[in-house]
């Protein structure tokens, strides 16, 4: 009887402490988010529905016993991308290092000449890169559009082999809304999430990439960068041959 009251005990003990295991297990899994973090710079086209005209350029093919040339983006809207700055930050992406030459200009339908020329012997570091319109000394007209074009020169006697990528940009007027939302901005991801929101994708792309360059190593910053430009269709890890 001793040992039958004894096994009694026992399974009851076993049973609350069973019990008391499977409340926190559920309470771990509630704790949980069952949802992803909303994007905070949600990028809002100023004209929902316009042409896509940017053009990505992948890898072209090599000559024997070459290597394949990098593949290049310009980091813009598929339509024309607007911004509110005099002189921007504009931004372009390389696969990876190249010996070869690079030509970067910004230009318009109109002048002969490009706003800015820029001849590079090569790149020697993969990834995003700048082009710093103010260290240029190169001014948006308000209201002109330009074009932005990158370009590796694959072979200088058959510049039909060029690896280009291109992309647009108009500067525009900040809007009253626009204005309000930058007044309450108080951090580089607010000020990204005012100018996104009102169509101004190389002002938040400037501020998100601010940000990347104060901190490099900071994998939120750079995370939420790569977040933005999915939302055009931009991803930096596979870059693809979108020739048109």
């Amino acid at each position: 009887m001793i040992k039958e009251k004894h096994m009694r005990r026992c399974i009851c003990i076993g049973c609350a402490l069973l019990g008391a295991a499977m409340a926190l297990f559920a309470l771990s899994i509630q704790a949980q988010p069952t949802t992803e973090p909303v994007k905070k710079v949600v990028y809002k086209p100023p004209m929902r529905g316009a042409p896509a005209i940017r053009v990505g350029g992948g890898s072209r093919g090599a000559k024997p016993g070459e290597e394949a040339p990098p593949a290049v983006l310009v980091l813009g809207p598929e339509e024309v991308g607007q911004t509110t700055q005099e002189s921007p930050a504009l931004y372009w992406f390389i696969s990876k290092p190249t010996d070869r030459k690079v030509l970067v200009t910004l230009s318009n339908d109109d002048d002969a000449e490009p706003l800015v020329e820029k001849k590079l012997s090569g790149v020697k570091t993969g990834g995003v890169q700048k082009l710093d319109l103010a260290a240029e000394g190169a001014k948006l007209t308000p209201g002109v559009q330009y074009r932005v074009t990158v370009a590796v020169v694959v072979d200088p006697a058959n510049r039909s082999l060029d690896s280009i990528a291109t992309c647009f940009v108009k500067r525009v007027k900040a809007t009253d809304e626009l204005t309000a939302a930058l007044a309450k901005s108080n951090s580089p991801t607010e000020k990204a999430e005012a100018y996104a929101g009102n169509g101004m994708f190389y002002d938040a792309l400037g501020a998100l990439s601010a940000q990347v360059e104060a901190h490099p190593d900071d994998a939120g910053s750079v995370k939420e960068r790569a977040d933005f430009l999915g939302q055009v269709k931009l991803d930096l890890e596979h870059p693809v041959n979108d020739h048109r």
